[in-house]
């Protein structure tokens, strides 16, 4: 049976077959790490740089972008007023404490029952104003 009889020829395992630039480097790996970790430890002053200037950009870009909508519908009207009621798909009943227009769209800051005090923005999650008489209905039950 020829897979149960070793191979004819076995390579031999020693280092005398290995390349003589891989055996320096073995023992040098330890000191070579060490210098390694420096630069993998982030640079506190170059991150607070990066948000410096995304911040400015985002400041002198803000204002363009809001400008140009406001311009062109100066008679936006909140959909909502503080003092409504209102229901929120994720959030639950709340009462809108405070309603701000900010370009052409309606931000809403809410006091909900079991998440406190949260911004809501009406175009992207669902916001319904609750009619008078659920109202008086949930304060009874």
């Amino acid at each position: 049976n020829r897979y149960s009889r070793p191979p004819d020829r076995v390579p031999p395992r020693s280092n005398a077959n290995r390349p003589q630039s891989i055996t320096p480097v073995e023992p040098e790996t330890p000191a070579a790490a060490a210098p390694s970790e420096e630069p993998t430890l982030p640079d506190a002053e170059a991150i607070l740089a990066r948000l410096r200037q995304r911040r400015s950009r985002i400041a002198t870009e803000t204002p363009r972008r809001s400008e140009s909508p406001a311009s062109g519908n100066p008679t936006f009207e909140p959909r909502f007023q503080p003092g409504d009621r209102i229901i929120c798909m994720p959030y639950g009943a709340g009462k809108v404490r405070l309603s701000l227009v900010n370009g052409d769209r309606e931000i809403l800051i809410v006091d909900f029952d079991e998440h406190g005090e949260l911004r809501i923005d009406p175009s992207v999650s669902v916001v319904r104003r609750l009619p008078p008489e659920e109202r008086h209905n949930s304060v009874e039950e």
